[in-house]
């Protein structure tokens, strides 16, 4: 893949689609390829989430609240879970084909409490909402 190539892939934002929303769980799916979330920036989401990979290849780097750092590389068919306590950033997501996930939240009885997906790619977001 050459730069421009790559670039223009880097340059296209994310895809989220909010597939269903209650007072207690919300549901995307996140469609991306290359994109991650900055080195270092661990956007806040104080909910319990699981992750389900449905096509791709991601690795996510998760922070305890005591500062304790780890990764977890996610294939098709594996999952991730995160507490409430924990932040959770992408590390690493495919640049030559798409990545893509469901994530599930707790969002604790207040509908769109995380109204926009906050962290997993990045701050310039593609939301689309099913109805």
């Amino acid at each position: 893949m050459t730069y421009q190539t790559l670039k223009g892939v880097l340059d296209r934002p994310p895809i989220i689609e909010t597939l269903f929303e209650n007072e207690i769980i919300k549901i995307d799916r996140v469609t991306v390829r290359g994109q991650i979330t900055p080195p270092d920036i661990f956007p806040e989401e104080p909910s319990h989430e699981f992750i389900q990979l449905i096509k791709g290849h991601m690795v996510l780097e998760y922070k305890a609240a005591e500062g304790e750092r780890k990764k977890m590389s996610l294939r098709p068919g594996d999952f991730a879970m995160k507490d409430p306590k924990e932040s959770t950033r992408a590390d690493f997501t495919a640049t030559d084909e798409d990545t893509v996930y469901l994530k599930i939240s707790h969002v604790g009885g207040k509908k769109s409490r995380y109204k926009l997906f906050t962290g997993a790619v990045g701050r310039d977001e593609a939301h689309r909402s099913k109805k």
